[in-house]
């Protein structure tokens, strides 16, 4: 039986892979995945057929490309079953009518956000518990230091995919009145965000009694992913989100030049030493310097996912005209070009760091969600009703998310998954807990029409 000393071994220590790698197995099992679904055009089926195809095409592979049965190649075995049937279906679809008749008329900004975002959700609850596995590649495990992990992406994506739905980016925002103090704004923030602190402390209290494995490089000691998300939230709504006019803008740019500075003292100051040196001391914030430290990063890709969002989506029409479809390519690719600059060593030649959440990492994390973004927008047609697992899971995600946890301690406490050699079995396994939860996400959705909120 594996001790907690050899399963938190088995995570650590790694330099990642190379981002065309990460990209390919990431984005491209998706889009073939919902390419196909569209091509089929399974709308008028049942619900049970739904799920039986949409698992086929869409979720299935996601975990086979994360999980390659040992195939060393970039490409996953995901990519090489279904990339004959992507070229197909995509010269199809091009000979049926041209790309900018398809991203003119046919484009819905609610329908590729919510694809964008369960996609990602998706692809994080397999990694969460494939990673435990051996047939989990440990290049796509979290980078020690440097480098490009799949699972780095986690927290970026789910901030990102929030970011380009906030009240800000939707042009929902309030704008401050003499009535709407300030301090309420901060107080009614921090009530919303209440829910995710308790998550974050109900998981770090749980984490410690079960004596369960822990990556404590990737947030500290006590902090993790809730608290995270806890006080993006709070900045978010309390000092962010409550201003629609010009200081909302003001606001924003305020929080990239913190960012700047706080880049500035990585570089130049130290500090990205003081977050990678080995040991902790007796002091809150040093036992937890990369989680504190790192919500910095993850605010800066909030903030640049509402821009995004509310230059491409939300306002003046959205990918739903032409103009928006023009300006999510630009983006996509600006953010690419400024990736390689910050990157590249002809230019600032930062490495990616996801401890720290240095100007790379959010540089790379925003590419590859636009990337995402993007190829959605290309696929995704108004006669199609989307994707009825993604919707499911859209509409009840962090219960949904919840229970993706729940069932990966479960499993690990359950199974000694690094007793488990043969692939084909890890993978039955993995393939099984997903369908657990997509089954009840799309049971909540669809049976009993639930929508469940914490």
């Amino acid at each position: 039986m594996s001790t907690k000393a050899d399963r938190v071994e088995f995570v650590t220590g790694f330099d990642g892979s190379t981002p065309l790698d990460i990209v390919a197995t990431t984005i491209l099992p998706t889009l073939i995945g919902v390419l196909l679904v569209q091509e089929i055009d399974i709308q008028s089926t049942n619900t049970s057929t739904k799920f039986a195809v949409e698992f086929t095409l869409v979720i299935m592979p996601v975990v086979l490309s994360q999980m390659r049965l040992g195939l060393e190649s970039p490409l996953g075995l995901s990519e090489l079953l279904y990339i004959s049937p992507l070229i197909f279906s995509a010269l199809k679809l091009l000979k049926r009518r041209q790309v900018g008749d398809l991203v003119d008329k046919e484009m819905k900004s609610r329908k590729i956000v919510t694809m964008h975002r369960s996609a990602i959700s998706v692809m994080t609850y397999v990694a969460i518990l494939a990673v435990d596995f051996r047939a989990f590649p440990r290049e796509f495990c979290k980078c020690e230091v440097y480098g490009y992990g799949l699972m780095d992406l986690g927290t970026a994506s789910f901030v990102f995919a929030s970011g380009l739905c906030s009240p800000w980016s939707r042009g929902k925002s309030k704008t401050k009145t003499k009535t709407q103090k300030e301090n309420k704004t901060l107080l009614r923030s921090a009530l919303k965000s209440l829910p995710l602190f308790i998550l974050g402390a109900v998981r770090c209290a749980a984490t410690k009694g079960l004596d369960y494995q822990e990556h404590v490089s990737e947030y500290g000691t006590h902090w993790n992913f809730f608290f995270t998300l806890c006080a993006i939230n709070f900045f978010s709504e309390g000092l962010l989100g409550y201003s629609n006019n010009i200081a909302g803008w003001r606001r924003r740019f305020i929080i990239l030049l913190t960012f700047a500075i706080y880049q500035v003292a990585l570089t130049g100051f130290g500090l990205q030493k003081y977050v990678e040196r080995e040991g902790r001391t007796e002091n809150i914030f040093d036992m937890n310097r990369e989680g504190l430290l790192g919500t910095l990063g993850y605010t800066c890709v909030f903030v640049v996912a509402e821009f995004i969002g509310r230059v491409c989506f939300w306002r003046g029409g959205g990918v739903g005209k032409w103009e928006g479809g023009n300006v999510l390519t630009g983006v996509a690719a600006l953010a690419w070009i400024i990736f390689t600059v910050v990157s590249d060593e002809n230019g600032l030649n930062l490495a990616v760091s996801r401890r720290t959440t240095n100007a790379a990492y959010v540089c790379w994390a925003v590419c590859v969600n636009t990337s995402l973004l993007l190829g959605l927008a290309v696929i995704v047609r108004t006669k199609g009703e989307g994707i009825m697992i993604f919707e499911s899971i859209n509409r009840n995600g962090l219960v949904v998310f919840l229970l993706a946890n729940l069932l990966t301690g479960a499993v690990n406490l359950s199974i000694d998954t690094l007793a488990v050699s043969n692939h084909v079995v890890a993978i039955e396994i993995v393939g099984v807990y997903m369908g657990v939860v997509c089954g009840v996400a799309v049971v909540l959705d669809k049976c009993f029409d639930l929508t469940l909120k914490l």
